[in-house]
């Protein structure tokens, strides 16, 4: 090992964009330049990385990110943009920017980060094309973990406070939106109970969350009624507008060789928050049994879970409902040219939501439930290689862009059947692939049906690469003719010393639900990387 070394790489892109819309979404110019270095001094590493974009290609603000993770031996440093955990129900999943520090000298465990959190559906505004209120919130969180262990044995606990700044009314429209503030503590522990057979784990949180700030304070009266508030009343200040509420789960699972078994109780409050957490779904109690098992060398492979799931765990609601849920993923692959991969769900055990592409729109999804098969045939030898594949999925879906206070029941429902050709000697490959998607929510519907080809080939010894990607589609809009859509995009890869040049057309023409007009637009990228060492 070097006493002193480093690695860096550097990139810079542009992004131009031309159509005949008369309010464009974006801007017709923009750029990035980004940097990722790491420098390591005796054991003491120091990763960097920056990121700016003007304007995001779109009329917002420019965008402008970079963040610095020095570590030595048992200490890590978090400085700009950072992700960190310290427990699923208090800081999970949320970016902060500001300041973190993380120390594990031996048993003992100390991590705290302090900084701004930014709403995701912010950031992505600008990509949704979606008009509805979105929570401009100026938000400051400081968590601090504390604990003793490290791996799979350890015990901490956790607090996060954060509060809102700013003025609550949107002056564009007049829209209020109440400042918040939040404080959540939390326990996590990991416990091996006989080797590394058997493990006991427990995450549990209580969250103090406060809807206005500015709300009335609670009287006496509301203090002895409510016995949960007025035993931390001394220490978060609540009042007329706070809640109360908890989340948890504890997990005991063997594991031995190919297979596992997990036993699992999960509850989480109705209106569970937190500032440190995307989203939970709340109102939930469930107690499910997960395994997972690889059969046959590897030829069958099964995971899967099952519970009893229920709702109205504080009798808010008029009636209760109990359902089975369950989660089963099967892959068989009984010969090398064939296999079939499926999953059954109607329970997304995993609670996260994300970022999907959903009929060239982003939108915050969180899956609830999903059937798919997809089977597939593979043949190849020295010269040629064929795959046909096949996929029917449908989903049920939470559409989480709206706002911070609803979310659309949808469904997605795709279907495809895909072919690809390539031929190893010339280095070329071809495909087709024919689709339809439907898209559904409690408000409207849209659907897509059409054809994609694609073309991909390998000159001057793998230092150039052409491809080309072409699709013709109908549109339907609440069971409307929304026309074709006609989509083109060559992209050109070229390796320039240690550096690559990427060069992309993305060409779009597609007419408007009445079929009036037709909608034109060319987007350019180009992006150039190189590493420096």
């Amino acid at each position: 090992m070097k006493p002193i070394d480093w690695s860096a790489s550097v990139n810079a892109g542009t992004t131009s964009v031309i159509n005949n819309a008369k309010n464009s979404l974006y801007s017709p110019f923009a750029y990035s330049v980004g940097v990722n270095a790491s420098l390591s001094i005796y054991g003491f590493n120091l990763p960097f990385s920056f990121t700016y974009r003007d304007r995001q290609a779109s009329y917002g603000a420019s965008f402008s990110r970079f963040s610095l993770t020095p570590t030595y031996k048992w200490a890590k440093l978090y400085i700009g943009h950072s992700q960190v955990e310290y427990n699923r129900y208090l800081l999970s999943g949320i970016q902060i920017f500001g300041l973190g520090v993380d120390l594990n000298p031996g048993l003992f465990r100390l991590a705290v980060i302090t900084g701004k959190v930014y709403n995701p559906k912010v950031v992505f505004d600008s990509l949704t094309y979606h008009s509805g209120v979105l929570n401009p919130y100026n938000r400051k969180v400081t968590a601090v973990k504390i604990g003793i262990g490290k791996n799979r044995n350890y015990f901490d606990i956790s607090l996060l406070v954060g509060n809102d700044s700013g003025n609550p009314t949107i002056e564009s429209d007049s829209t209020f939106f109440p400042l918040h503030s939040n404080t959540c503590l939390g326990m996590s522990s990991s416990v091996d109970l006989i080797g590394k057979t058997l493990n006991l784990s427990i995450n549990t949180a209580a969250s103090a969350y406060t809807h206005n700030i500015n709300s009335a304070e609670l009287e006496e009266g509301d203090l002895s009624q409510n016995g949960l508030l007025s035993s931390v009343n001394k220490l978060i200040d609540p009042n007329k507008s706070t809640s109360l509420s908890f989340a948890g789960d504890a997990v005991l699972g063997y594991s031995y060789r190919n297979f596992s078994l997990k036993a699992r109780y999960q509850r989480i409050d109705p209106f569970y928050k937190s500032f440190g957490v995307n989203f939970l779904r709340g109102d939930r109690e469930n107690i499910s049994l997960q395994s997972s098992i690889s059969l046959f060398n590897g030829i069958l492979a099964i995971s899967g879970s099952y519970g009893i799931d229920r709702n109205n765990l504080v009798k808010l609601r008029t009636s209760t409902v109990k359902q089975k849920i369950y989660d089963v993923n099967v892959q068989i692959t009984p010969i090398h040219w064939f296999g079939v991969e499926a999953q059954i769900s109607n329970y997304n055990f995993d609670q996260q939501p994300s970022f999907q592409n959903v009929m060239d729109t982003i939108r915050f999804i969180q899956v609830n439930s999903t059937n798919s098969i997809s089977p597939y045939l593979r043949f190849y030898n020295k010269l040629w290689q064929h795959s046909l594949n096949l996929n029917v999925t449908k989903q049920s879906l939470n559409d989480l862009t709206a706002n911070d206070f609803a979310m659309l029941n949808s469904s997605n429902v795709s279907y495809s059947v895909g072919y690809q050709i390539r031929n190893k000697p010339n280095k070329w490959n071809a495909g087709i692939n024919v689709f339809r998607f439907e898209y559904k929510t409690e408000i409207f519907g849209n659907s897509r049906s059409g054809i994609t080809l694609n073309l991909a080939k390998t000159f001057m010894k793998d230092k150039l690469n052409i491809r080309i990607r072409s699709s013709i589609s109908n549109n339907w809009q609440n069971k409307k003719n929304a026309g074709l859509q006609l989509n083109i995009g060559p992209t050109i890869t070229i390796k320039l010393g240690k550096g690559t040049l990427m060069l992309q057309h993305n060409y779009i023409s597609r007419q408007t639900v009445d079929l009036s007009t037709q909608f034109n637009e060319s987007r350019f990228y180009t992006n150039y990387s190189m590493p420096i060492k």
